[in-house]
């Protein structure tokens, strides 16, 4: 939850979901085809958190995070097949060099 101005807690939602909760991401990690414990259990480590406020600049922001290197994909809304697209962009040139 996001505080306002006056101390009062501000949710954010999209298509009725509160995106501040981790559930309202496995939709598009099964789109993604990302496993669902394994997001669940990345999006908890401590190191994702630091990681996430240091780099995240809008609300939501989408990292992804290959080997050692995290970038942000998309800042603020984006529709599934804009981040669908932003990650094949990233993904695709290691899955053709293999």
């Amino acid at each position: 939850m996001h505080q306002g101005t006056s101390g009062e807690c501000l949710g954010a939602y999209r298509e009725g979901q509160d995106v501040n909760r981790q559930a309202a991401y496995l939709p598009l990690c099964e789109q993604l085809g990302i496993l669902r414990d394994a997001f669940l259990a990345a999006s908890r480590s401590a190191a994702a958190r630091s990681r996430a406020r240091k780099q995240a600049s809008g609300f939501p922001t989408l990292l992804l995070q290959t080997g050692d290197v995290t970038q942000v994909l998309e800042s603020g809304y984006a529709p599934p097949e804009e981040i669908t697209r932003a990650v094949d962009a990233v993904l695709q040139p290691a899955l053709d060099n293999r």
